[in-house]
């Protein structure tokens, strides 16, 4: 089998011809020993006898005969790693251990778990912290399900299986709920499949990179949104509209979401948080915040327009502090009097009630943009009124039935109705930077994750103010 030594750093490297010892890097030190002359190993350069130990304060050595027959290998930073192609036993990084055995043998984990493989056994145990293989197996995930449409979420195990070499998996630290998540319960767009883990707007940090993955690094602080993956080569992914891919999967649509302890997705779609951000209130901005945010880079949007705003609500909060930030004039509208001085305080210049009569009236030809947050049937006409010419409705409330617009509402000032789904990698990073840079941030509440089915009936209630966010309380 062919071995890879690429977990060794230019430090494993100090052995040159017959010399007994060398002293490498960062603490640690090379040896040669056994029989015969010791070599430094690498392309071209035969083993005869090797080990080494060093890096970090940790070990790393091989030794043996003759290569590919029996030895050890041992790795950085307290921890230890061994390779033995006959027997052995290889032990890995920062207090955990990995082992190979080409015979018989065992391989243990990173970072205080374990993982092991024995090719005449044929076992590989994973319980792995680190790791950049796609031989690597992950620990069960443990999240909360729903068995059938509408049902109660439970408790439920799976096996995550290898980590492909383009997936990262994350520890959940936050997993805010979307109204999406709701639907996808109840099976209101007709794609769910159960069990069905819920949860897309995911705060965590990065426990497992695949092979493949870029940009990232373990232990880094990150988000995840709708989308889990894309096929990274269609005319949509090489332009920057990667959201657009015809094959883009969604993190809750034939996989398993955020409600858990960990989650996978492509490397593309897991984005650097950046430290200003609070990461209990990073998640809702992932979905509900690139959704609101994205309509201003896709439209361009000046900083002098007038932007309304229809609804209050998990998104329209957040539209509302985006807007007033672009440098917008920003107008509210809500059926509640009672939010009103809430809307002001998330950044609307003006308020307007649409249950009074004739409030739009003032508004005609005024608006350069509406951008429509609710999922209920509206006053089409009415709104395409207040629109200046070549003003625009752009709606990201899934309404389930169609709207009646009036051809002449249209043609007659040259306006548009337009929608779009979440956004593109490119567009997450710009929202989550201008957020970070004008302490954008939602309105939250926050319940453990035990808590879900109480958190999920407050949403479904119309009474969360404004997002609800998930804490992972499962033990590790």
């Amino acid at each position: 089998m062919k071995i890879s030594l690429s977990l060794l750093t230019t430090s494993a490297f100090c052995l040159l011809g017959a010399l007994s010892q060398t002293s490498c890097s960062s603490g640690g030190y090379a040896v040669t020993t056994g029989p015969g002359p010791g070599y430094a190993y690498g392309p071209g350069y035969p083993v005869s006898a090797w080990n080494t130990s060093g890096f970090y304060g940790g070990a790393a050595y091989y030794r043996g005969a003759s290569w590919n027959n029996s030895g050890s290998y041992h790795n950085s930073r307290g921890g230890s790693a061994s390779w033995d192609d006959g027997s052995g036993s290889a032990s890995g990084w920062r207090g955990g251990s990995a082992s190979w055995g080409g015979g018989s043998g065992s391989a243990t984990g990173w970072r205080g778990g374990t993982a092991s493989w024995d090719d005449g056994s044929g076992s590989w145990h994973a319980w792995v912290r680190l790791i950049s293989s796609t031989h690597a197996r992950m620990s069960t995930i443990r999240a909360y399900a729903a068995s059938s449409a509408k049902g109660t979420l439970e408790p439920f195990e799976f096996d995550p299986g290898d980590l492909a070499p383009e997936e990262v998996e994350i520890k959940v630290s936050y997993c805010g709920i979307c109204h999406s998540d709701l639907s996808m319960l109840d099976n209101d767009w007709g794609m769910s499949a159960y069990p069905f883990v819920p949860g897309h707007e995911v705060a965590g940090t990065i426990v497992a990179l695949g092979r493949e993955a870029k940009g990232l690094k373990i232990g880094q602080r990150v988000g995840l949104g709708w989308s889990a993956s894309s096929c990274l080569s269609c005319p949509q992914c090489l332009s920057g509209d990667h959201n657009l891919c015809a094959t883009t999967q969604a993190t809750i649509v034939g996989r398993h979401g955020g409600f858990a302890d960990r989650v996978r997705a492509q490397w593309t779609w897991v984005r650097p948080l950046p430290e200003a951000l609070d990461l209990t209130k990073a998640g809702p901005l992932l979905c509900g915040g690139t959704t609101v945010f994205a309509p201003l880079l896709i439209n361009g949007i000046s900083p002098t327009a007038r932007v309304g705003v229809i609804g209050i609500g998990g998104l329209g909060h957040m539209a509302l502090q985006f807007a007033n930030k672009w440098g917008c004039e920003v107008h509210a509208f809500t059926t509640s009097d009672s939010k009103a001085e809430e809307a002001r305080r998330f950044g609307a210049h003006y308020v307007h009630n649409t249950r009074q009569d004739h409030a739009l009236k003032p508004l005609t030809g005024r608006l350069d943009l509406i951008l429509s947050t609710i999922n209920v049937p509206q006053d089409i006409p009415g709104l395409l009124g207040t629109l200046a010419p070549k003003g625009r409705l752009h709606v990201v409330g899934a309404v389930l039935e169609p709207m009646a617009v009036p051809a002449l509402g249209l043609i007659f000032g040259q306006k548009e109705i337009s929608g779009s789904p979440t956004g593109s990698p490119e567009t997450i990073d710009a929202m989550l930077a201008f957020s970070a840079r004008h302490g954008i941030a939602p309105m939250t509440e926050h319940f453990p994750m035990s808590r879900v089915n109480e958190a999920m009936d407050r949403l479904r209630s119309g009474q969360a103010r404004y997002r609800i966010v998930l804490e992972n309380d499962w033990n590790d």
